[in-house]
């Protein structure tokens, strides 16, 4: 996912800044005037603040195409809060509670989001290729990420905790790819359905009731996670589910921690495949076949295939 160089930047303050035209001397009253004016290539900094609808925002609030929303990423957005949500009618999932649409190339760099509406979601990603990187996304009415659609994000290195039904959700024909984030303290720290289709590595999936989910007909590749202190099962797959759990010349290298129920739950009346995972086998349920990697040396867990350019 590369982005043109930005052509302006915005700056935008909480409280407002009379006169605002988005300049360093002159910050934008509100993150919703910031986008309402930004075209592709801009960046709009946030500074230090709370951005609300006490704050003047109006939700959700609407990234357009190829513009970089910007706080702090070395912090994951610590103190930079957006909080709050308002209606989005989803072409794919009907009406909706949505803090933060990202459109088509959009991004989303450390900031932290809260919707704490009954059915709120963070951030939404309907059809688009979107980054969300080094962002903090947590207490969430309903998931922290949704993707639906045609997506196929590049979500890494987040943290999405407490968020009370799951921290990232997939469906539809959703692809892209999940790196590097820690969802903890959900009832589901991951859960995939209908098509869906991501690749998940490298991702920590700690204390939440599952760790993953994948149910419809979703086929994700899992390489690299660890799900550990899942207060029932670590990976639970339903319906017509078929993930890619490794295979002889591509061992997954998931770890699999103190589940309290199950490691693997397998509901789909099909066998799973599962090699190179550390799994307890008396903590299986459901038919499941380990099997040995082929290979005599240990290979790499894989890397992001696209990677956004660095700012400044």
């Amino acid at each position: 996912m590369v982005q043109s160089p930005a052509l302006q930047n915005f700056q935008v303050n909480a409280p407002p800044s009379p006169r605002a035209d988005g300049s360093d001397a002159a910050p934008f009253a509100t993150l919703t005037e910031a986008l309402r004016q930004a075209t592709p290539g801009t960046v709009v900094q946030l500074s230090v603040g709370t951005y609300s609808v006490a704050s003047g925002e109006q939700f959700p609030l609407v990234v357009p195409a190829g513009v970089i929303l910007l706080g702090n990423e070395s912090t994951k957005g610590q103190g930079i809060t957006i909080q709050g949500g308002g209606s989005y009618d989803s072409p794919t999932l009907g009406q909706q509670n949505v803090a933060i649409l990202l459109g088509k190339d959009a991004q989303a760099r450390g900031i932290s989001v809260i919707n704490s509406d009954d059915k709120g979601t963070g951030i939404w990603l309907e059809s688009s290729n979107a980054l969300v990187q080094n962002c903090t996304i947590a207490s969430c009415g309903r998931e922290g990420i949704l993707a639906t659609g045609n997506a196929n994000p590049l979500i890494r290195d987040n943290v999405l905790k407490q968020n009370r039904i799951s921290g990232l959700s997939m469906l539809r024909s959703s692809k892209g790819e999940v790196w590097g984030n820690t969802l903890e303290g959900s009832t589901i720290g991951l859960a995939l359905g209908d098509q869906s289709a991501p690749l998940v590595a490298r991702n920590r999936l700690n204390q939440n009731r599952t760790g993953i989910i994948v149910a419809g007909t979703a086929s994700p590749v899992l390489r690299g996670n660890t799900i550990q202190n899942s207060a029932e099962i670590g990976l639970s797959l339903k319906e017509q589910a078929l993930p890619d759990f490794g295979d002889p010349q591509s061992p997954a290298g998931n770890i699999f921690q103190n589940s309290t129920q199950f490691d693997l739950n397998v509901e789909t009346g099909k066998t799973l495949v599962s090699v190179g995972n550390q799994v307890d086998p008396r903590k299986n349920r459901g038919p499941v076949s380990l099997q040995a990697s082929e290979l005599t040396q240990a290979i790499a867990s894989p890397s992001p295939s696209r990677c956004p350019c660095p700012l400044g």
